[in-house]
C-alpha cells in the first residue's frame, strides 16, 4: 500500500490511523505486525452479525476498514458523563455477545492457556465506537480463544490502571468516572468470576511492553486489593 496514505485521524499505543477517502481508514501497525489472523476474525464476526466494521483490503501491517462515524465510549465520557453506567453494561452485554459465538476455524493464541472462547484480548471503552447504527468494536489485534470470564478480568485490568491521554478536563472527567465505570461493569459482567482470573489477566497485563511505570504499580494494586 500506499507509503503516503492520507491525513492522520489518530495514534494509539501501536497503530496510527489514516483517512484515506471513500468511507475508509487505515490502520497501520508501527511495529510491522500483520492483520491477516485479525482481519479473517473480523469478516468472520461480520458474518456472524457481531458489531464490527467492514474489512476492505489488508495488505500485512496495513489494513483497510470502513470508517466508523461517531466517538468512542472513551471520548463521550466527559461529553456525556451521566451515561456511564449504560455505558458499562453496554459493554458488559458487547463481552457476553461475544463469548456466545461460535468459534472460529482458526489456530488462534491461548494466552490464558486454556480454551473456551472467543476473545477479543483488548475490549474496553477505547475500543468501542458509540454510532447511529449501535456500538461497533474495533481493533482485533489480539483477539485470541480463552476461558469464560477471562476477558472480563483483562479489562477490568486496563479500565482500573490505564493512564488517559486528553486534556487536563477530559482527564478529570474520566478519573471521577472510573471507579463507578468498573463498578458498574463488574456487576454486569460478574465480579466473582472476573476476580478468580485478575491475577492471570494482571500478569498477563505485565507483559505487554505498552504498559507505563504508573500502570504496572496501579495493576499490582489492584489484584492486592482484590485476591
Amino acid at each position: 500500500m500506499t507509503t503516503d496514505p492520507g491525513p492522520l485521524l489518530g495514534r494509539g499505543r501501536e497503530a496510527d490511523i489514516y483517512n484515506v477517502g471513500d468511507g475508509r481508514v487505515l490502520r497501520r501497525n508501527r511495529n510491522g505486525r500483520d492483520h491477516n489472523e485479525s482481519a479473517q476474525v473480523v469478516q468472520y464476526l461480520h458474518d456472524a452479525g457481531f458489531p464490527v466494521p467492514e474489512v476492505f483490503d489488508i495488505d500485512g501491517a496495513d489494513l483497510v476498514m470502513e470508517k466508523i462515524v461517531g466517538r468512542t465510549m472513551l471520548d463521550s465520557f466527559p461529553v456525556k458523563p451521566w451515561r456511564i453506567r449504560s455505558w458499562a453494561r453496554m459493554l458488559a452485554d458487547l463481552h457476553r455477545q461475544l463469548a456466545a459465538v461460535a468459534l472460529p476455524p482458526l489456530d488462534l493464541a491461548k494466552p490464558f492457556g486454556e480454551g473456551g472462547v472467543l476473545m477479543h484480548g483488548d475490549l474496553h471503552p477505547d475500543n468501542v465506537f458509540l454510532t447511529k447504527r449501535g456500538p461497533i468494536v474495533i481493533d482485533w489485534d489480539n483477539v485470541a480463544i480463552g476461558p469464560a470470564g477471562a476477558e472480563p478480568a483483562y479489562t477490568w485490568v486496563i479500565m482500573a490502571s490505564s493512564e488517559v491521554d486528553g486534556s487536563a478536563f477530559e482527564q478529570r472527567i474520566v478519573e471521577m468516572g472510573r471507579n463507578t465505570f468498573v463498578n458498574a461493569f463488574l456487576k454486569a459482567s460478574g465480579r466473582t468470576e472476573a476476580v478468580k482470573w485478575l491475577p492471570a489477566a494482571a500478569d498477563l497485563r505485565l507483559q505487554d511492553g505498552n504498559v507505563r511505570p504508573g500502570e504496572a504499580e496501579q495493576i499490582r494494586q489492584l489484584v492486592a486489593d482484590n485476591t
